[in-house]
């Protein structure tokens, strides 16, 4: 991936758009961005950093509205735009950032767009401008994460030593999301929750052994001489022996279920024996009971023999006169009509009379009514003049109407814009106090940038001033220990010098004790040995003098290594107090320079926290704002169309209010009123109808009258004729009627009544008299056949017998208890049998899934000697292959002093190791803690670290092309010599083809580089930026 152009817009402290075009730095690949405090050269970074990530550079800065330039405009939207070029192919991200504009309630939202650039234009590479689908492909684009990007290509300030310096953890986290081994712990959390899970399963699991072994004790009776009650007698049993026991209990009952069910058989064929011959005596105790009252029965029945004779003689009487009826019948029938003849005859002559006067009284109406036509003719002209007037009256009410309706309108269109010039006003003073308000805050926050810069400077002396608090004392004890070990150093050395000698003078006297007169010295050759010299018995060996000699060789070592340490402190002490005239480090002592720091920090934390603050404030109180304009801007417009409809409608209001008094004065005013109007027309119509209507009711009521008059007359005549012939029918049936009586043998028509009965009454006779015949020939047999049953039976005594029954069914129930309470035990102890064998089952089962899962989860989790984790085991290989290509460059930045080694020394607390870095440090032959290097040392390391770091990334993520590097700040910090190594190693990184981008103070790296980025800052706060190229 390597930069084209980036193009900031009130991005940091630059407040309008910003161009930084990177193509004339590919000829020359070094830059440095340069620039005062604060300027913006860091914010570069985090440009860059935003456009293809969306956030900042530096953790620091991880809330990305603190990107936004306050130096920017409300109406100005943050945006970044980066062109950038990947594997020879060109595109476009455009990144912009939430926006509220104006003090508006609600905020635009963020967008970003992904282009490729080809020769025919802009081509989208996703289908919607999504932000995660755009992160998702820049990141497939770019082929590194967020992280990854952080520590191998953008290198922020106050991260860049992160990997080199922190402890374990931090490490572990920094490569975890690099490398993306986050599976593996969760891993070890899944396992870890299963243990726990197994934990609890493996103690409900005893916990419900236990509950059983209650429950055998509450669900069956104690047998003392039964194994369980031994069982159960123990504090703790066993699942086996609770099974044993149980099982010998269930044979127990089964056996005794056995004996029980021959005594409940036995007990029942006992009861059910006595229950039949009880039933039995029952039985025919009933039936000499039922020959008793059928005898009784019988008895009744023939004392009523004559009633029923004398029924039986009443009811042929009444047949014989019932079957004269229809002759009386007949008889009565002509006399009703005669009568109903006569009746209508007379009712027919007072009809002639009425229909007489009727046509009389008709003739006079109808004569009356047409003596009335003037007035009809009068009623139907009014009615005709209102009916012509009524439309007209019609439409000047409606006109009305609707001339009221405009009048009601106008009043309230006068209410509504006297309520808002109302609030009007209401809103004009609460603008007022808002923008007292905001202008209040604008005034406290213009000292804000100067007290955070101030607040920043502090920050960073007391940094300084502790740093000069430690190397000062850290350079006091390594003086002493220096001292002390020269010191001893110079003791062993005179005592090793002391031993050598003696070792020779010893090695001389045994030479000495093999010379002879005349034989040659094999030192010095001559034959004469005048004053040879003596074996002494106090020399010592060879094996003692080289054991001095190893042990001085170790105090020399650790010396040297002691005065290292010493002359490093001493470079440390005076890179710090370089630093004094530009931190404002006085001669006072540090002590009171650090308390004076620290409280007037504290004081301008308080301050700036007050003012940022007041500065979160502002957005809502501008919205706040915003949002009162914009309400006063609707209340005038709605002020302004009221009053646009209020004047076209007065003027239309008297417009046809004088049209409505024109027409009103050609109708008279009584009419004028519409209702009236067609109430008068209503009457006036009605009136006439009405004597339309009389005149023809009295003609018609006429003519009836006259046909009825006729009719009366004709029926008169027919009713008279029908009336005799009556009369002679009517006598004819009296006189059959008599001559059937004295057929029948009735001796007068009294007689003949006093025989008849009535058709209820006969067959309630009949009914009876059958009821009695069959009642009591049914009562004889019934006797004659119980006394043929009952031949020789007598009665029993029924009240022994139950008794009996009873005594033998309790029996059975006892039995039938004692039984079914031996099932139910069996039934229990095989139950429960069977819930011990489950319940141990289940008991054993998760007690040795527990046992995996918990070694699994042991050796998940680093629960070993070494305290590694399975995901620190992969990361420890991921950190020897860094460390690996990080020495290749190490040993060039360092001149071959130092290589980076993995510690393998356990951490403190029991806490996991593994990660832990120690610096081989070839001119003492001793490692020592990366934290003990110097601070340039630092920056080797962690710089050589970084480039490590890239190409294991690079070979992981399948050959990721990372054309590019940018430092922040570190230089400082290295000597002429070391810092040209640096310039030499970057320079090498240039040839590969590497954009590299440093920001820098120094000097020497900006007449090294052949580019810079000037950064400045104008007079008003906000910055520019300038490309030099030399």
């Amino acid at each position: 991936m390597r930069p084209i152009t980036l193009t900031m817009t009130a991005f940091g402290p630059y407040r309008d758009e910003e161009t930084i075009d990177f193509e004339p730095l590919h000829g020359r690949g070094l830059f440095v961005i340069s620039g005062q405090t604060g300027a913006g050269k860091t914010t570069v970074f985090d440009a860059l950093c935003y456009a293809l990530y969306g956030a900042a550079s530096g953790e620091d800065r991880a809330e990305t509205r603190m990107l936004r330039s306050h130096f920017a405009s409300d109406a100005q939207p943050t945006s970044v735009e980066l062109v950038f070029a990947v594997r020879g192919r060109k595109y476009r991200v455009l990144r912009q950032m939430p926006h509220r504009r104006g003090g508006n309630k609600s905020e635009t939202g963020g967008k970003a767009e992904l282009y490729e650039l080809t020769e025919n234009g802009e081509t989208p590479l996703t289908d919607r401008f999504h932000i995660k689908e755009v992160d998702a492909k820049l990141e497939e684009l770019v082929g590194l994460t967020k992280d990854q990007f952080s520590q191998i290509v953008m290198l922020p300030q106050g991260e860049f030593r992160k990997l080199l310096t922190s402890d374990t953890e931090n490490k572990e986290e920094i490569l975890r999301r690099l490398f993306g081994t986050e599976l593996y712990r969760r891993l070890e959390e899944s396992f870890a929750v299963r243990a726990r899970e197994l934990r609890e399963a493996v103690k409900d699991n005893r916990q419900r052994l236990l509950y059983i072994g209650e429950q055998v004790r509450s669900s069956l009776p104690t047998r003392e001489e039964g194994p369980l009650a031994t069982v159960l007698a123990q504090e703790h049993a066993g699942a086996l022996q609770l099974l044993d026991g149980l099982a010998e209990e269930e044979r127990h009952y089964v056996e005794l279920a056995l004996q029980l069910q021959a005594l409940r058989v036995a007990a029942d064929a006992a009861w059910e024996a006595q229950r039949a011959r009880l039933t039995e005596a029952s039985r025919v105790n009933g039936r000499l009971n039922e020959l008793q009252a059928a005898r009784r029965a019988a008895e009744q029945l023939e004392a009523r023999g004559g009633e029923m004779s004398e029924l039986e003689q009443r009811l042929v009487a009444a047949e014989r006169a019932e079957r004269l009826a229809p002759y009386e019948e007949q008889a009565q029938r002509s006399a009703a009509e005669a009568a109903a003849v006569e009746r209508r005859r007379g009712e027919a002559a007072e009809a002639k009379q009425r229909a007489a006067r009727e046509l009389e009284a008709a003739a006079a109406e109808a004569a009356a009514e047409a003596a009335r036509e003037p007035e009809r003719r009068e009623a139907e002209r009014e009615q005709q003049r209102l009916s012509e007037l009524l439309p007209l009256v019609r439409t000047l009410g409606e006109r009305r109407a609707e001339l009221e309706r405009l009048r009601a309108d106008e009043q309230r269109l006068a209410a509504e814009l006297e309520r808002a010039a109302a609030e009007q006003e209401r809103g004009r003073a609460e603008r007022r106090e808002l923008t007292g308000r905001l202008e209040g805050q604008e005034r406290e926050l213009e000292v804000l940038p100067e007290r955070e810069r101030r607040l920043d400077f502090l920050l960073r002396r007391h940094e300084l001033l502790k740093t000069l608090r430690a190397a000062g004392e850290q350079a006091e004890q390594l003086e002493r220990s220096r001292a002390e070990r020269e010191g001893a150093a110079h003791g062993l050395r005179q005592e090793t010098e002391q031993l050598e000698q003696r070792w020779i003078e010893g090695q001389a006297g045994r030479l000495a004790a093999h010379l002879h007169d005349g034989k040659p010295c094999p030192v010095c050759g001559s034959e004469e040995h005048p004053v040879k010299a003596s074996e002494d018995v106090g020399t010592i060996s060879r094996e003692e003098l080289q054991a001095a000699k190893e042990r001085l060789l170790h105090f020399e070592r650790e010396l040297a290594a002691a005065t290292a340490q010493v002359a490093a402190a001493q470079e440390r002490t005076a890179e710090a107090d370089a630093r004094r005239d530009e931190m404002e480090v006085s001669g006072e002592p540090l002590e009171l320079q650090l308390t004076s720091t620290l409280e007037e920090g504290r004081e301008l934390r308080v301050e700036c926290q007050r003012l940022k603050t007041l500065q979160a404030e502002r957005g809502p109180l501008r919205e706040a704002l915003a949002a009162l304009e914009r309400r006063l801007e609707a209340l005038e417009a709605q002020r302004e169309r009221l009053q646009g409809q209020q004047q076209p409608l007065a003027l239309d209001i008297a417009a046809r209010s004088s049209r409505l008094e024109a027409e009103l004065a050609a109708v008279p005013e009584p009419l004028q009123d519409a209702a009236e109007l067609e109430r008068r027309s209503a009457a006036a119509e009605r009136l006439a109808a009405g004597l339309a209507a009389a005149l023809r009711q009295a003609q018609e009521r006429h003519a009836r009258a006259g046909a009825g008059a006729a009719e009366a007359a004709a029926r008169l005549e027919q009713l008279a004729e029908q009336a005799r012939g009556a009369a002679e029918a009517a006598e004819a049936a009296r006189e059959r009627l008599g001559a059937e009586l004295a057929a029948a043998g009735f001796a007068s028509a009294e007689a003949w009544l006093a025989a008849r009965l009535e058709e209820a009454t006969r067959e309630q006779g009949r009914r009876a008299l059958e009821a009695h015949r069959s009642g009591l020939a049914a009562q004889r047999r019934l006797a004659e056949e119980l006394e043929r049953e009952l031949a020789g039976q007598e009665r029993s005594e029924l009240e022994l017998l139950g008794a009996e029954a009873e005594r033998l069914g309790a029996e059975r129930e006892s039995a039938d208890a004692s039984w079914r309470e031996a099932d139910r035990c069996r039934v229990q102890a095989s139950a429960l049998g069977a819930s011990v064998s489950e319940a141990a089952r289940r008991y054993g089962d998760s007690e040795r899934e527990l046992e995996e899962v918990a070694d699994l989860h042991e050796m998940l989790k680093g629960d070993n000697s070494l305290k590694i984790s399975f995901e620190r085991y992969i990361l420890i290989e991921f950190l020897e292959q860094i460390l690996h290509a990080a020495n290749e460059r190490l040993r060039e930045l360092s001149s071959g002093q130092f290589v980076l080694e993995r510690s393998g020394r356990l951490e403190a607390r029991g806490r996991q190791s593994g990660l832990g870095l120690d610096v081989y440090d070839s001119y003492t032959g001793q490692n020592r803690d990366v934290k003990s290097l110097s601070g340039g040392e630092k920056f080797n390391a962690s710089l050589a670290l970084a480039l490590g770091m890239t190409d294991v990334i690079q070979s992981n993520r399948g050959g990721v092309s990372i054309e590019m590097m940018f430092i922040d700040e570190g230089f400082g910090s290295l000597d002429e010599e070391a810092l040209g190594r640096a310039i030499s190693a970057l320079a090498d990184l240039q040839k590969a083809g590497r954009l590299i981008g440093v920001i820098s103070h120094v000097q020497e790296l900006k007449d090294a580089f052949p580019a810079v980025l000037e950064v400045r800052k104008t007079k008003e706060g906000h910055s520019s930026t300038e490309l030099i190229i030399k």
